[in-house]
């Protein structure tokens, strides 16, 4: 047995210091988290049930975003840095073979993938490929007898057991590559390596085989080794199928854990080291994950080399498609969390633990993206808030967090364009109510049942698909109204908590924007909107997520104009009890209703004032007897509800608190003459 020449490498002085500022913007960061959810937690508006409730869903939205954070910072600790790479010489290659299953893909698709192969700086006797064909067309077996033969390649299109055979081992693709991993330990024994390759991916550079293989038999440890995956997209790459962030910077964070994962494609196998797991695992929907997940939680290693290994034909650039491809991922890692969560399976290390636990609870946090949302058009809109905080508390907890966050970010991605890194979280954050309903799919149908597999369609349907975007486009209708609502309704007290909020508001709108523009991705919108017009069929929600969020938000909605609603009831009432019947609106002052203002005929009450955001004492004084400084008659009827910052200089007043306004002795002479 070769001995593991396998070396450790000391990171440059340029790569010390992004890691050391990535470091230290994670520490700020993580605090920030730690903040902003022990804020949360003291700050919940507990002035009636629905509030309470709304502020405890508020809290659990913070929880899941701090959980997911500080796991991210920690994972993010070290990185594996691009090392020059090494290739094979000639006599040193040893006989690979490369497994390229298709279902229905398009016959040119495929015979350039497997040209692609064939043209690699890789011997041809040392090559075997073997097509697994679950379609079973004809025209593609013709085009790989008649590649074949032009080529003098070794390859073979060979037909796997139908899907419903009692020797067939797994559905879908898992079953295609395992009946073509059985017919390569059955005709080839020998092999000890195997590529697994999609049909629509060409090989990305002609020394991929030399270079994995290099990897492979340097270091016998080696299980896998996975390559950079890239794409034939439009301009700007708008459904960010090329996922620079996550192959560039969130794989060689996992590489030092040991946890990078293989992707499907672009990868090459130690044959031993699957038969350890017993082939290609079909308990999921596909084999990628899954398949790395048990091999290193059996004690194998994964190796992620920074070279482009795959570029595929074509990438998913219709909703539908987009839709399909990322909510199979999801529903496969979030089975794996729910029924193999990496914190309780045996066999991982600590670090591995964590690195697979952010994986799988990225899809959990999509929860509070929809949360928060609701929670600022509440607040903007109905004035309906879950937490009660001053406007300074609420200015440096939420400025700290964002600031925070952002600079994390920027650290995280030296070498990579902010655009990239903000492209990649609107994608994700657009794709939340998605995620959402492969949470309640992947749990709902148990460890033993899972959705039928669809394959992802190689060719596009453009059209606008304006019912499938119909959560993220209410979601940006609902977020702009109540921004309009608030300017609207803006007194000078409330600019400074305002801004804040409609910076997020706009973040979120930003964010959900590009599922939407997506959402007529191909279309020629002025030559087809009339045909469209004439076309449409009648609404019908048939999106599977789409029923539960729009549910969500309605009853959210309908909560806070409930509660709004009994608010105004339940002071008139308390005025009523504790006054005479007789009220009225002074003469020389402009009382909104809007904030619950009610002056009683009484004998020392002039009125009960119910709290809005940004009002002070001294606001308050003028607003009642034309003289601030007169806010101490307030203060001093109102002890019980009136709390002061630790120096004992500034009186704190909270929203929805009902304030005593006692009268003067002016008042009192003024009401006595009306």
């Amino acid at each position: 047995m070769k001995k593991n020449n396998a070396k450790i490498q000391k990171n440059t002085h340029k790569e010390t210091l992004w890691v050391n500022a990535v470091r230290l913007t994670g520490i700020l960061f993580a605090v920030s988290l730690i903040w902003n959810l022990n804020w949360a937690i003291s700050n919940i508006n507990h002035s009636s049930f629905f509030t309470t409730i709304y502020g405890y869903i508020f809290v659990f939205a913070i929880t899941l975003i701090t959980i997911g954070g500080l796991v991210m910072v920690i994972n993010r600790w070290n990185f594996k840095f691009k090392r020059p790479l090494k290739f094979l010489e000639d006599k040193e290659k040893p006989l690979v073979a490369t497994l390229i299953p298709t279902y229905e893909e398009p016959v040119d698709m495929v015979i350039n993938t497997a040209k692609s192969v064939i043209e690699q700086d890789w011997p041809k006797e040392k090559m075997v490929i073997v097509v697994s064909d679950d379609a079973r067309n004809p025209e593609l077996e013709k085009a790989i007898l008649k590649l074949r033969k032009t080529t003098g390649a070794d390859i073979h299109y060979v037909l796997p057991h139908a899907k419903d055979h009692p020797q067939r081992k797994g559905e879908s693709k898992a079953g295609n590559l395992n009946y073509a991993f059985d017919f390569i330990n059955q005709n080839y024994p020998k092999i000890e390596f195997i590529e697994t390759r999609d049909a629509d991916d060409l090989v990305g550079t002609k020394n991929f085989l030399s270079y994995c293989l290099r990897s492979l038999t340097d270091d016998r440890e080696l299980s896998f080794v996975q390559t950079i995956k890239e794409t034939q997209t439009t301009k700007g790459d708008p459904f960010h199928n090329m996922a620079t962030v996550f192959y560039r910077r969130i794989m060689p964070s996992r590489l030092a854990a040991n946890a990078a994962f293989p992707c499907g494609t672009g990868l090459v196998w130690r044959k031993s080291e699957l038969e350890k797991i017993g082939g290609f695992p079909a308990w999921n929907l596909v084999e990628d994950l899954q398949s790395g997940y048990e091999i290193l939680r059996k004690g194998g290693k994964g190796e992620y080399l920074y070279t482009v290994g795959t570029v595929a034909q074509i990438s998913p650039e219709d909703i539908p498609n987009h839709f399909k491809q990322r909510g199979t991922w999801a529903i496969d890692t979030l089975r794996l969390f729910f029924f193999k969560n990496p914190l309780f399976v045996k066999g991982f290390s600590l670090r591995q633990k964590l690195q697979f636990f952010e994986l799988q609870f990225a899809y959990v946090q999509s929860f509070s993206f929809l949360i928060f949302a609701i929670s600022l058009a509440t607040t903007l809109g109905l004035g309906v808030s879950p937490v009660d905080s001053t406007s300074l508390s609420f200015l440096i907890s939420l400025a700290f967090l964002t600031v925070a966050m952002e600079l994390y970010y920027l650290a995280e991605i030296w070498g990579i364009s902010y655009k990239e890194q903000l492209l990649a979280r609107q994608t994700w954050l657009g794709l939340s109510p998605v995620f959402v309903a492969a949470f309640f799919q992947a749990l709902f149908n148990g460890p033993n049942r899972k959705p039928a597999y669809k394959v992802t369609r190689k060719f596009h349907q453009h059209a606008w698909y304006w019912k499938e975007t119909l959560v993220q486009k209410i979601i940006i209708l609902m977020l702009s109204l109540s921004i309009i609502g608030s300017i609207l309704r803006l007194t000078p007290d409330q600019v400074t908590t305002n801004i804040l909020l409609w910076a997020w508001s706009i973040i979120l709108i930003y964010g959900f924007s590009q599922t939407v523009i997506n959402s007529w991705h191909g279309l020629n919108v002025r030559e087809r909107a009339l045909k469209r017009v004439t076309t449409l069929n009648p609404i019908k929600i048939k999106s599977s997520y789409t029923i539960p969020i729009l549910v969500l938000i309605i009853i959210s909605t309908i909560a806070g104009s409930l509660y709004s609603i009994s608010s105004n009831t339940d002071s008139q009432i308390d005025i009523l009890r504790n006054t005479s019947t007789t009220t009225y609106r002074s003469a020389n002052q402009e009382l909104s209703s809007d904030n619950y203002k009610f002056i009683a005929f009484n004998d020392d009450i002039l009125a009960v004032h119910r709290v809005v955001y940004g009002e002070t004492l001294w606001y308050l004084a003028t607003t009642y007897y034309n003289e601030g400084s007169k806010w101490i008659f307030i203060r001093d009827k109102n002890t019980d509800k009136i709390s002061f910052l630790p120096n004992g200089e500034q009186a704190l007043i909270s929203h929805d608190t009902e304030l005593i306004i006692p009268k003067l002795e002016e008042q009192t002479e003024a009401l006595a003459t009306n």
